[in-house]
């Protein structure tokens, strides 16, 4: 809450890959973290080879901000790490997605109005 940041992370399943739900769910992700929550700024990463994630990430305008060594099923490999500002999302979000209920969260994070 005082970074005013959040970071998210998703998994989707092959068979559902293709179809734009990775994008329908990455901008659900970014209204509630922008508009339920106010942050400034939304991080999330990718693996160095997931060409489907790096893709999706990078249509909505997150910018690379750097890569980090991370294990990857107990082995080295390369995490590339992406931000995204408030200003940014102003330019992208979608009118039509809407927070409802918020508040409880709010409180339990601890995040005044």
């Amino acid at each position: 809450g005082v970074l005013r940041l959040y970071t998210t992370v998703s998994w989707l399943g092959r068979e559902f890959q293709g179809q734009g739900l990775g994008k329908v769910f990455r901008t659900a992700a970014l209204t509630i973290g922008f508009d339920g929550l106010g942050a400034e700024f939304a991080l999330t990463g990718a693996w160095r080879d997931n060409a489907a994630s790096r893709g999706v990430t990078e249509s909505l305008g997150y910018e690379e901000v750097g890569r980090r060594g991370a294990l990857r099923r107990g082995e080295p490999d390369e995490q590339v790490e992406y931000r995204m500002s408030r200003d940014h999302w102003a330019t992208i979000r979608r009118d039509d997605n809407v927070v409802q209920g918020i508040s409880a969260a709010r409180t339990f994070l601890g995040l005044a109005r």
